[in-house]
């Protein structure tokens, strides 16, 4: 019976399908084939999943087995389909057998294999583990570490946005400074202070205090004490108030009751925080601020080999509970590590330090339990070593080579000698001097090279060089530190200066032209192109016959360079810049090869010493290129639908027509023109949603193959005045019990979304109206106080409209409800405040008459029937056929 009313649904909805729908419902046949379906959670049922068609005509029914859970059916015609809605917390998926049977129930095709994959939807709220936390946080907290977390649960999948959260702090009480002090981790729940938080949490020990004398005024308190001091409610002694005071700490009033004590609002929300429609929970987290002695000493400075008896204190750190043990050891593997902690975590150094050897340390220190828990982060602590001259001056290499040609000039430079100190750089320890020592052989002159003092640089102070007499000169060079001070230390230097024969003979290239060479527009940048070969007939192994290949025309952008290989003098062209065929498909190069040294005079370089080559540049297909890498705007929220708020804009290097269109417009507030890339306003936008909106344009090539290229848009949103102040209870309200024993005070806080100078400071005031009874105190620009003008309120509610303007002088009139009640011993009223009035309302009226007219009908009846029951002629049936009353009735 339940197939037949499925077939008659089924053949209803199929034959009422609009064109398009027959389309879709076709979508949703096929052959007997495994197949994976998907099914949203919760679907309306009866609902067709899928029909199977079978090619054998001795079909006459299907069969369907497995994990249908008593949900899943199929009918005689193959629809497989729902008979009652999936739940994904209950099941993900569902797999499933389905057979196509004959007359006599055996099978004729199948069986196939189906899953049915249950797709999630948001049908869960984000639970907090706790309704309330409470955490201690110590002052001087590195900013951005954790000090305690939050957890929150999700019953939706995980892996789509349903069940991914997002934590946010919606207040924090108090806010005195205005700044948030704590940051929470969206995505972990990791509750850690702020760079302001660090700065301006500070650990305050109240303490209590009594006026004794009548002249103990407040003020002379606070300066007897130097405390900021406020007084207790209701705490008397002798008629005397008391004061709850906190010692002052740089100038700073701080409020005993308030300052080391913080109470955050955490909210959760899934679909990543990111839609307005996210399920939410909320929780509330208390935190208090202890002092912290756990903070690294100052950085240490030590001389190197200081003479004093080791071990001997350098520094000292503290936990802030007794009983820690400390830990230190090395943030790096030194070669030694001298320092040691004791129990009381005083550190001591145990040798002389050698700044040759490590010229800073930094010292870990840990405090941890009796069980090697750790209580808190580590401590670094630096100790810089003072360096002092113990080092000399070292040649980098036993015997310095340098060359010179025959016909070098007076003045040339030959080169440097490299020394090295080990002392401090930038020091008198480090500071060197150079002087030549001897020259040898000592002809033509005795003095054929100069040193500079201060640089070691080696110069030519006179010509005449004869390579076949003198090939050679061994130099030997006084080094000293500490500026050539006698106090320096010294060491020598040996330079060997080779006479090499003059550049005389020109680079000459195998080839005046290589055969042609093409690639495409893609190839990779820093492939080699050609490998090219010149010779040159100059001494080997001497500058004169090295060679360098330039391009010398041809490549104006620098798309090419050469490399060369100095034992071979072989050049490798290369690619530097990537080829571009729209710009240039033709390179056509001179190639130069050149040695480093300079010819002789009256040997010029000629036609060759070059060569060319012709580089052929195919086209690829390009993706469009825009004009700029990112595209930012700044607009009022306000802004007018349909306003063109910027144009992006590219170009498509085979000049092929683009289109665009838009990704990631979360908030469906945006439209592009897909001809000219004009990006509009389809819909009203809101700073308070987002104050900045990133969204992606697509450029797509419009000829096939496509092509297409994407680039970021950010749009800044300004804000305008467009929110109203409100308090922020849901029901604002206040009871207090009666009679009053003197005038109570109410703490009104409100708040405005919109930035500055739109939103806070907030201005509270109410009517003249309310005078007598009422006044109201601006405290800062979000609270004020409501204050009783007197004690003798009646028993009832009292209504006050509260006045709220932003800075913007936009005002809101909230009603704020006082109820004053009769309280029991335990504090609770007899009844609800906001229902209670001087006069009866309709409603307790009528239940009053009502009841009244119950009482006099009942007596009414107990009359009538101790009447009947004395006269008992009268209790026979009566003419009209009633019953006769029964005993019980009395």
């Amino acid at each position: 019976m339940i197939l037949n009313q499925c077939n008659i649904y089924l053949i209803v909805l199929l034959c009422t399908v609009t064109i398009t729908k027959t389309e879709f419902w076709e979508h949703k046949k096929g052959p007997m084939v495994d197949k994976i379906l998907d099914v949203q959670e919760g679907t309306e049922t009866p609902y067709p999943i899928y029909q199977f068609k079978a090619s054998d005509l001795a079909v006459k029914t299907f069969r369907v087995t497995g994990e249908t859970d008593n949900k899943i059916e199929i009918d005689n015609d193959g629809w497989l389909y729902l008979q009652h809605a999936l739940d994904w917390e209950e099941k993900q998926s569902h797999s499933l057998t389905i057979e196509a049977l004959d007359e006599t129930s055996e099978t004729v095709e199948g069986p196939i294999s189906v899953t049915i994959i249950v797709k999630d939807v948001n049908d869960n709220r984000p639970i907090f583990n706790q309704s309330e936390y409470n955490g201690v946080v110590r002052e001087h907290s590195l900013a951005g570490e954790p000090f305690m977390k939050v957890f929150a649960t999700d019953l939706d999948d995980p892996s789509t946005s349903h069940g991914k959260l997002r934590f946010s702090i919606l207040n924090q009480i108090p806010d005195r400074l205005k700044v948030p002090l704590f940051q929470i981790d969206q995505l972990t729940g990791d509750i850690s202070t702020t760079p302001e938080g660090t700065e301006a949490l500070k650990a305050r020990t109240p303490f209590m205090i009594h006026q004794e004398e009548e002249e103990d005024s407040l003020q002379s308190l606070m300066r007897k004490f130097d405390a900021y001091c406020i007084p207790r409610q209701n705490v008397t002694y002798d008629m005397n108030p008391f004061f709850t005071c906190v010692q002052r700490k740089g100038g700073l009033r701080v409020d005993p009751q308030i300052d080391a004590d913080y109470t955050l609002i955490i909210a959760v929300k899934d679909l990543e925080g990111l839609s307005e429609n996210a399920l939410s929970g909320s929780t509330k987290v208390n935190i208090v601020v202890k002092q912290n002695l756990w903070v690294a000493p100052e950085p240490l400075s030590i001389p190197e080999n200081w003479p004093e008896v080791h071990p001997f204190q350098i520094t000292q750190v503290q936990w802030n509970e007794p009983g820690a043990v400390y830990v230190l050891a090395q943030k790096e593997r030194y070669p030694k590590f001298p320092f040691t902690i004791d129990i009381e975590g005083r550190i001591f150094l145990t040798e002389h330090l050698d700044r040759e050897e490590e010229d800073m340390y930094v010292l870990v220190v840990f405090v941890r339990d009796e069980y090697n828990n750790d209580l808190d982060r580590p401590l670094e602590i630096h100790i810089t070593v003072e360096d002092e001259n113990d080092n000399a001056p070292v040649c980098e290499e036993k015997e310095t080579v340098f060359e010179v040609q025959e016909n070098e000039k007076i003045g040339n430079e030959i080169g440097n000698l490299k020394v090295t100190d080990l002392d401090e750089e930038n020091t008198e320890n480090s500071l060197l001097s150079y002087q030549i020592k001897s020259q040898e052989p000592k002809h033509p002159f005795p003095s054929m090279f100069s040193i500079d003092e201060n640089l070691g640089k080696i110069q030519i102070e006179n010509a005449h060089f004869q390579k076949r007499e003198f090939p050679q000169y061994n130099l030997t060079v006084k080094v000293s530190d500490k500026g050539g001070k006698a106090s320096g230390l010294i060491t020598e230097c040996k330079i060997v200066i080779k006479i090499i024969d003059i550049n005389n003979q020109i680079p000459i290239f195998q080839k005046s032209q290589y055969e042609p060479i093409t690639k495409s527009e893609d190839t990779a940048v820093g492939t080699t192109l050609l490998s090219l070969q010149a010779t040159d007939n100059d001494d080997p192994g001497t500058g004169s016959s090295k060679i360098v290949y330039t391009v010398g025309e041809g490549d104006p952008e620098g798309v090419f360079a050469i490399n060369t290989n100095e034992e071979t003098n072989e050049g490798y062209l290369y690619i530097v810049k990537p080829l571009d065929f729209e710009a240039q498909s033709l390179h056509r190069l001179r190639i130069d090869a050149r040695n480093p040294e300079p010819l002789v005079s009256g040997v010029n370089y000629n036609s060759s010493s070059s060569t060319f080559v012709t580089i052929n540049v195919t086209d690829v297909n390009e993706a469009p290129v825009f004009d700029s890498v990112i595209y930012q705007e700044t607009v009022l929220e306000d802004l007018a639908v349909g306003t063109v708020i910027l144009n992006v804009h590219a170009n498509d290097p085979e000049h092929t027509k683009i289109s665009y269109r838009l990704e990631d417009d979360i908030f469906n507030w945006l439209e592009v023109n897909p001809d000219t890339g004009d990006i509009s306003s389809k819909a009203s936008l809101d700073r308070e949603k987002t104050d900045v909106y990133n969204v992606r344009v697509i450029a797509r090539e419009k000829e096939i193959p496509y092509q297409e290229t994407e680039v970021q848009v950010t749009i800044y949103l300004n804000d305008i005045n467009d929110n109203i102040p409100k308090l922020t209870m849901q029901n604002p309200e206040a009871v207090f019990c009666y009679p009053l024993g003197e005038p109570k005070v109410i703490l009104l806080e409100a708040t405005d979304p919109d930035l500055s100078p739109f939103g806070a400071p907030l201005t509270f005031s109410i009517d003249d109206k309310y005078s007598l009874d009422w006044k109201i105190e601006q405290i800062n620009g979000t609270f004020a106080k409501l204050v009783m003008q007197h004690k003798n309120f009646q028993e009832k509610s009292h209504k006050v409209d509260i006045k709220i303007k932003d800075h913007g002088n936009l005002e809101n009139s909230q009603p704020f409800s006082v109820g004053i009640c009769t309280c029991s011993k335990n504090g609770d009223c007899y009844f609800e405040p906001d229902t209670q009035n001087d006069k009866p309302s309709i409603t307790l009226t009528a239940g009053v008459l009502g009841g009244t007219f119950a009482c006099i009908a009942l007596i009414l009846m107990t009359v009538y029937c101790r009447i009947k029951k004395r006269n008992p002629e009268n209790t026979t049936k009566q003419p009209n056929g009633s019953a006769e009353i029964n005993p019980m009735l009395e």
